[in-house]
C-alpha cells in the first residue's frame, strides 16, 4: 500500500556556509573533510530559495551557538513549540526570515 504524506510545515535551521564549514572543521568526522565551501554555498542557496517560497516555515538562526548556550537552545525550543501550536490552530506562517 502506498501512503501519500503531505507536510504541514518546515523547521529550517538556517546556518551560513561559513559557520557550517567551521563546525565541520571542529567535528573532524570521517568523510566530512571532502565537503567544500562551494558545495555548502550551493546547498544554502538552494534551501533558501526553496523554503522562502513555502508557507509555514519556521526559520531558526543556526549561526547562534545553540549547543553551548542554554538561552539560545531554550529560545529555539519555545519557537518550535509555538510553531506547532500555531500550525495546529491556524496553519499560519511563523518564523524568522533571515540568514
Amino acid at each position: 500500500m502506498k501512503h501519500k504524506l503531505k507536510e504541514d510545515g518546515y523547521i529550517y535551521l538556517c546556518t551560513s556556509p561559513g559557520v557550517c564549514m567551521q563546525r565541520i572543521d571542529t567535528r573532524q568526522r570521517d568523510g566530512e573533510e571532502r565537503i567544500s565551501m562551494e558545495y555548502l554555498q550551493n546547498l544554502h542557496e538552494k534551501h533558501h530559495n526553496w523554503l522562502s517560497k513555502e508557507k509555514n516555515v519556521l526559520w531558526l538562526d543556526g549561526n547562534q551557538d545553540f549547543v553551548n548556550d542554554p538561552t539560545v537552545f531554550q529560545t529555539f525550543v519555545t519557537q518550535v513549540k509555538e510553531f506547532f501550536k500555531e500550525e495546529e490552530d491556524a496553519g499560519m506562517e511563523v518564523g524568522w526570515r533571515g540568514c
